[in-house]
């Protein structure tokens, strides 16, 4: 015997709305892959963004060049330009320092982080971003607290750095 089966939107008709935003808050969990912090900001990295840290990668100085662009790095032969964004969010430097390699070619660019990459067990979305530096603030989508209640942000990169490398 055939189970009776449901049309699509009946089916939908039997779910709240509340097991649907729990259910994808689940679902964005999982592609969270890693989260790196610059000073008090904790920023994540989604699992289909690849990443790479680099140590021990000297940065080449470029002259006149716009704020919080530290320099170059070659990276298995390709040239990217290294940011940091504690100089753009007037955050005090630490002595070890990481660069953070996101995207691949043409795309990549890296950035200055504080440590070493963890994995963040987020528990729940936030309904309210918290009061953030200018520099970063309309590149910020969505604001998750951890286990440790540490906020975690997801950064919009690129639209980030393209509004850096546009500004006069």
């Amino acid at each position: 015997m055939e189970p009776d089966l449901l049309l699509p939107s009946e089916a939908l008709n039997q779910i709240s709305s509340d097991e649907l935003i729990t259910e994808s808050v689940r679902i964005e969990e999982r592609q969270i892959q890693h989260g790196y912090s610059i000073g008090q900001f904790n920023f994540l990295v989604k699992e289909l963004m690849r990443a790479e840290i680099m140590e021990d990668n000297s940065i080449f100085p470029l002259p006149k060049t716009q704020p919080g662009l530290r320099g170059l790095i070659n990276a298995r032969g390709s040239l990217i330009p290294v940011f940091d964004l504690k100089q753009l969010l007037n955050i005090k430097k630490n002595q070890k320092e990481y660069i953070l390699v996101l995207g691949t070619e043409d795309d990549a660019v890296g950035i200055i982080i504080d440590s070493l990459p963890i994995q963040p067990s987020i528990k729940k979305q936030m309904q309210q971003t918290p009061p953030l530096h200018d520099a970063i603030k309309d590149y910020i989508s969505h604001t998750y607290m951890d286990e440790e209640n540490l906020v975690w942000m997801d950064f919009d990169y690129a639209s980030f750095f393209i509004s850096l490398a546009n500004r006069n």
